[in-house]
């Protein structure tokens, strides 16, 4: 898909991780970690859009859209998909249903499998952020006394913002007007990234952990979102998810050539074994990160700031942290 995504994408050449008020900074830079790039951002317009344009090279995919599964049932060596098509019921068999709809899964419920879920009291606030300095490619990630922001490059002079502040702070924040709710975020930012002069349409999310207790059963498989929800501090949530997505493609494709049922238990129980350490070393790196960066104590911040003088200073480490941050020090699937 590389060649429909490339037009829009934006490459990120330089990352700068800094603690406002503190010591401790980080550069990256791709010519430094000898890479095209540290990462790349996207607006999920455009992902959407070459997705569903790659569909048309695929003719055995049969899409059904706009449709809703309204209950999901078990049956002898499958499931039955009772559907909603455009306002007309119908029915879909399947050897494995792969279910991957989000962390507030409707199916997940129905299904009966239970979810252990952490309440982080935050809101992450999004938007784009225009600046009266060109970006030059750079992504900020800033440590503030009221909670880490991130700047990612986008087309143009925009940045994308992602702003976490505890749930008060930010519907306060929320409510302001643009040039209120710009003048705050300079406050709190700086002006490495310039001056702020435009912001498009601001939203918002809680900050939720949820892991499912059990990501496979007979012929069910859960995926994304609807399998761990982490918190967005480390950017790995979605990096996650593409390898579990890699790794099922790799378990389902040795499956078939071996001849064996795809939804049967063995070769599901075989992949869920498989992404587990990946998975667990990610959310506990996730959860560290949260209370590393996402706290104003003073005792935290000093550790915080040797931290990132001690990286800065040690070339390994800073390409261990780029490996971390660019989703590839995870199991890559082998095709």
């Amino acid at each position: 898909m590389w060649s429909k995504l490339e037009p829009q994408i934006t490459p990120i050449h330089d990352i700068h991780v800094s603690d406002r008020g503190h010591f401790g900074t980080v550069r990256l830079n791709y010519r430094d970690q000898r890479v095209d790039a540290l990462g790349y951002m996207i607006e999920n317009r455009h992902l959407g859009n070459a997705l569903l344009a790659q569909m048309a090279d695929y003719p055995k995919v049969d899409w059904r859209c706009p449709a809703k599964v309204e209950r999901l049932e078990m049956v002898k060596n499958g499931a039955l998909l009772h559907c909603d098509q455009s306002d007309e019921a119908i029915k879909i068999s399947a050897n494995l249903v792969v279910i991957a709809d989000g962390g507030r899964s409707d199916l997940i419920s129905q299904l009966g499998i239970a979810r252990d879920t952490h309440d982080y009291e935050q809101l992450g606030i999004i938007a784009n952020i225009s600046s009266d300095q060109p970006h030059q490619n750079k992504a900020y990630e800033r440590f503030t006394q009221r909670g880490p922001m991130a700047l990612l490059p986008l087309d143009g002079q925009r940045s994308a913002l992602i702003w976490t502040l505890e749930q008060d702070q930010a519907e306060r924040i929320l409510a302001l007007d643009d040039a209120a709710f710009l003048a705050e975020l300079q406050s709190s930012f700086g002006y490495r990234a310039g001056n702020f002069t435009k912001i498009g349409a601001r939203h918002s999310y809680p900050f939720i952990r949820v892991q499912a207790r059990e990501q496979v059963r007979s012929n069910v498989v859960l995926l994304g979102n609807a399998a761990h929800t982490l918190h967005p501090v480390a950017g790995q949530g979605f990096n996650l998810s593409v390898r579990d997505i890699g790794g099922l493609i790799e378990v389902l494709s040795n499956a078939h050539v071996a001849k064996q049922a795809i939804g049967s238990i063995a070769v599901l129980n075989h992949y869920a074994a498989q992404q587990r350490w990946d998975q667990d070393k990610t959310i506990v790196t996730s959860q560290v990160l949260v209370e590393l960066f996402s706290h104003a104590n003073p005792v935290v911040s000093a550790v915080r700031g040797l931290g990132l003088a001690a990286m800065e200073s040690l070339p390994p480490a800073k390409g261990w942290f780029n490996r971390q941050a660019s989703g590839v020090a995870g199991r890559l699937p082998r095709f």
